[in-house]
Order: C-alpha cells, then sequence, then structure tokens
C-alpha cells in the first residue's frame, strides 16, 4: 500500500513538474508613457485678476501652451453646479 502511494506521489509531481515547465514564458511590457495632468480649474480666475503666464524665455505665454510644452497632456476641470464664483462657471471653463 505505501509502494502504491509513494508511486502516485512521484507520477502526479512528475506531470505536475512537465505541465510548468511546458508553458511559455510570457513577459509583460511595462507602459512606455504615463499621463501627466495638471489641475487648471484656478485659471479662469487667476487670469481675471491679471496674473501673467511666461515659458522658460521670460516671454508671456498661455498657460495651456507652457503646460502642454512642458509634457503635461492631460487636465483636470472643476466645474460647479453652483459656482460661488463667476470664474468657475462652466463656460467660463
Amino acid at each position: 500500500m505505501l509502494l502504491k502511494a509513494k508511486k502516485t506521489v512521484i507520477i502526479f509531481i512528475s506531470v505536475l513538474a512537465v505541465m510548468l515547465f511546458s508553458i511559455p514564458k510570457t513577459y509583460t511590457q511595462a507602459a512606455e508613457k504615463f499621463a501627466k495632468g495638471a489641475d487648471v480649474s484656478w485659471l479662469p480666475e487667476m487670469e481675471a485678476n491679471g496674473y501673467k503666464f511666461y515659458n522658460g524665455n521670460e516671454i508671456e505665454q498661455d498657460c495651456l501652451q507652457i503646460l502642454k510644452d512642458h509634457g503635461i497632456d492631460s487636465i483636470r476641470l472643476r466645474v460647479w453646479v453652483n459656482p460661488p464664483m463667476v470664474t468657475a462657471t462652466k463656460t467660463r471653463l
């Protein structure tokens, strides 16, 4: 009885080993690019208050263009249902 149990265990382990080693190895590629983003909900209010934005060469430029030039490819806009300020409305954003 003990010999039969050992034989069954050895066969089971052998089959398991063959199955494990026959599975092809697949490697996943890491994401080549991550999204870089910024929250620009404050932009209309700052522009309404007279803020100016300058690029690295100290030339006045649109804030969104500066962000784009620095690799920002996603933006977040918070839109309020009943905005406390006129600058936070859907039409202004």
